[in-house]
C-alpha cells in the first residue's frame, strides 16, 4: 500500500450513518473487491471497539442471527465444527468495514467479488438485502457437509510456468483425472512468471495429482467440500430452492462475479450467480477485465479472505486490503492522496 505523510482524513464522529451509494452513470474509478474465504479466527473485534457504526451493524446482525456478538466475532473455530460461523463472520465484518469506509466518505462506483465474495459484493451493489444475505448464509449450516464422509474433499493450487501450453494445463483436470475439476483460473502471479490454477476434488486424488508437479508448485489443502465443481452439487441442490425464494434486486452499481466479463445487471442474474457459485469454476481474469473496463483504477478489499491471492497474483489495478483500524486509516490516506476521497 502506498503511504504518504499527508494529513489523514478523519472518520466522522460516532453515530454518523454510511452514505448512499453512487448513482449509475457516475464516473468510475474506485471499486470494492471482496475476497474468497471464511474467517476461522477472531476478526473484527478492534473495529467493533473503535467505530460506533461497526458496533451498530454487528449488534443488528447478531440479533438477526440469534447469536452473541462475542460468538460472531471472537469464537475461534476448528474446521470440523460450526462451519457456518466463519462464513457469517466474514460477511458481517466485510459489510461493517464498508459502513466504516462509507461513513468516512468512500464511494465505490463498481463492485466485484469471487467465490464467497460474490455474496457480499451482491449485497453492497444492492442486489440483496443484508438480512436476506445472512439468512441464506446461515441456511448453509443445514446443508450436507461435504467435508465429511469416507472420502474428504478439498482443493489444490497449481502453479504453471507462464509459457505452459493450455493442453498441458488441461491434463491436470481432464480425462486422465475424472475426479478432478477446474475450480478457478486465477491468472498470472505478480512477477508474471507463473499462471495459478485451482482444482477441486477428493483429497486422495489431489495428493496423487500433486506428485506430477514440482513440490514447490502444488499445494493441496482440505476445505468445506470440493468447491466450484460438480462434487458440490448436493450443496447447490439444497441451497437453490432457498435462493429462489429470496428476494433479489437489480444492482444499483456495476457488479462483477468472475463468471463472465460483463456486469450482472438484473435481479435474476444475481440469483443465478448465487446458484452457480457452488458448482461453476471462476475466472479471475473475467473479474479483472470487467472491473478495469468499468474504469476501476483502485479497489478496496474490505474484510477477511485469502491474503495470499492478494499478494501473489497480478492485478490490473491497485488493491488496498482493509481488515483493521490501521488499515482503515492507511486506505483513507491513500484514497485521499489519489484524489479519490
Amino acid at each position: 500500500m502506498r503511504m504518504r505523510k499527508n494529513k489523514r482524513p478523519e472518520i466522522p464522529a460516532a453515530g454518523v450513518s454510511p452514505g448512499k451509494p453512487a448513482e449509475k452513470g457516475s464516473p468510475v474509478s474506485l471499486g470494492y473487491f471482496f475476497k474468497a474465504g471464511a474467517a476461522l479466527e477472531p476478526q473484527g473485534e478492534a473495529l467493533y471497539g473503535r467505530y460506533e457504526v461497526m458496533r451498530t451493524w454487528c449488534d443488528q446482525a447478531a440479533g438477526w442471527l440469534g447469536i452473541g456478538v462475542d460468538e460472531l466475532l471472537s469464537l475461534e473455530i476448528r474446521t470440523d465444527e460450526l462451519a457456518h460461523i466463519p462464513l457469517l463472520r466474514s460477511i458481517v465484518v466485510s459489510l461493517g468495514i464498508v459502513d466504516v469506509l462509507e461513513a468516512a466518505g468512500v464511494r465505490a462506483r463498481s463492485v466485484g467479488g469471487y467465490s464467497s465474495g460474490v455474496m457480499v459484493a451482491s449485497c453492497v451493489a444492492g442486489g440483496i438485502e443484508r438480512k436476506d444475505l445472512l439468512s441464506l448464509a446461515r441456511r448453509m449450516m443445514e446443508a450436507p457437509d461435504l467435508s465429511l464422509g469416507p472420502r474428504p474433499q478439498g482443493l489444490a493450487q497449481l502453479a504453471f510456468p507462464r509459457a505452459t501450453p493450455q493442453r498441458e494445463i488441461d491434463w491436470y483436470y481432464g480425462d486422465v483425472w475424472p475426479e478432478v475439476y477446474l475450480a478457478a483460473d486465477s491468472g498470472l502471479t505478480a512477477d508474471g512468471e507463473y499462471r495459478m490454477i485451482t482444482v477441486s476434488g477428493y483429497l486422495d486424488v489431489l495428493e496423487r495429482l500433486a506428485t506430477h508437479m514440482p513440490a514447490d508448485r502444488a499445494l493441496v489443502y482440505p476445505s468445506f467440500g470440493a468447491l466450484h465443481s460438480p462434487l458440490s452439487r448436493p450443496l447447490r441442490d439444497f441451497m437453490e430452492p432457498h435462493v429462489r425464494r429470496t428476494r433479489f434486486h437489480d444492482p444499483r452499481l456495476p457488479l462483477f462475479t468472475g463468471f463472465r466479463r460483463e456486469p450482472v445487471t438484473t435481479a435474476a442474474e444475481v440469483a443465478g450467480a448465487f446458484v452457480r457459485n457452488y458448482t461453476d469454476p471462476i475466472w479471475l481474469g473475467h473479474l479483472h477485465d470487467g472491473m478495469r473496463q468499468a474504469g476501476v483504477r483502485v479497489a478496496v478489499a474490505p474484510g477477511p479472505g485469502k491474503p495470499l491471492q492478494m499478494s501473489v497474483l497480478r492485478w490490473p489495478f491497485e488493491v488496498l486490503e482493509v481488515l483493521t483500524p490501521d488499515d482503515v486509516a492507511d486506505a483513507l490516506l491513500t484514497l485521499h492522496d489519489l484524489a479519490l476521497l
